[in-house]
């Protein structure tokens, strides 16, 4: 795939062509943390967390019971009270 880069050459916009695009080839991301300080964003990142909330609480967990929620047990599990060869008894 060709890309195309628009450079400016003595006042000429010029079209190179490259048979890759570097700059997505070599990119790379990083997290970076930031204050957003907008008041209409604030309020609708708030509004839509709060109301995450309460559908989880209220519709998920209260309406439909999602605390009594049961699944059929499938499968068997073995055990043993012996203890492991490599430790000693304590004595009391």
């Amino acid at each position: 795939r060709w890309c195309g880069e628009i450079t400016a050459h003595a006042g000429l916009l010029t079209e190179q062509r490259m048979p890759i695009d570097l700059d997505s080839w070599c990119s790379y991301s990083t997290e970076k943390q930031i204050v957003v300080r907008h008041r209409w964003a604030g309020i609708l990142y708030y509004s839509c967390c709060l109301f995450v909330l309460i559908y989880v609480v209220a519709v998920q967990i209260i309406a439909n019971q999602g605390f009594t929620a049961f699944q059929a047990l499938s499968g068997t599990v073995k055990g043993s009270f012996l203890p492991p060869a490599s430790l000693s008894p304590v004595d009391s």
